[in-house]
């Protein structure tokens, strides 16, 4: 993601889904499904997340049908591109939005990435962009010998890398790879097993200067009780 100082920016996504995804991932449901059950808990099937569906298994009209609808949120699809290599499909997504906060109102903004932007009392900014997995879906114990050796083949290779470029030089952020405008966040299964749950629930903070900047904040959304 790239904020811009009139608070426009764009997204970017690039990925890469073999060909067994789909099916890996409708086994690691599976597995999920027993483990609740042998725990002695009541199984619940997680809602149709049509943006997750969309993700595993993309296709070109699909994709630029879902983006009309954002429209009305300042959201345009810029590009959009599938290629298949090697039994791989690499998928490119670019959207661009005219204003982040009226972006952060769409359905897209407050399930799959909640984002908040408060003016702090010395002038700096705060952005907080949460990586949000659908709430309704259970966690797996990686701590558990049997669950990791279960899930190992399935999250294999699995690695993700989280960009965040601001408009503001950055003061501090929630990762220890950040620069003057830009912070990573990076994870991989093969590396620490934990980095996938860590990944689903990611929090990416920033706090960068707001010299010369008006942004539009996003003040957090009151919680219902």
């Amino acid at each position: 993601m790239s904020i811009r100082k009139d608070g426009s920016g764009n997204i970017e996504f690039a990925y890469i889904l073999p060909d067994n995804t789909s099916a890996q991932m409708k086994a690691m449901d599976a597995l999920k499904k027993e483990m609740i059950k042998a725990a002695g808990e009541t199984y619940e099937p997680r809602p149709v997340d049509r943006h997750f569906e969309l993700f595993m298994d993309p296709t070109d009209a699909a994709v630029r049908d879902l983006m009309k609808t954002y429209e009305p949120y300042g959201i345009a699809l810029e590009r959009f591109k599938i290629e298949v290599l090697e039994g791989r499909k690499r998928i490119r997504l670019h959207l661009r939005f005219a204003n982040l906060a009226k972006a952060a109102e769409s359905d897209l903004f407050r399930l799959h990435w909640p984002t908040t932007l408060v003016r702090q009392a010395n002038g700096s900014y705060r952005l907080n962009v949460t990586n949000g997995w659908p709430s309704e879906e259970p966690d797996l114990d990686f701590s558990d010998p049997a669950t990791l050796k279960a899930i190992t083949p399935i999250l294999k290779d699995f690695k993700a890398t989280i960009r965040i470029n601001t408009p503001g030089e950055i003061v501090s952020a929630g990762t220890p790879n950040a620069g003057k405008h830009s912070a990573v966040w990076a994870f991989s299964f093969n590396e620490d097993p934990r980095a996938f749950s860590a990944f689903r629930t990611a929090n990416m903070s920033i706090r960068f200067h707001g010299d010369g900047l008006t942004l539009p904040e996003i003040k957090p959304t009151a919680k219902t009780p």
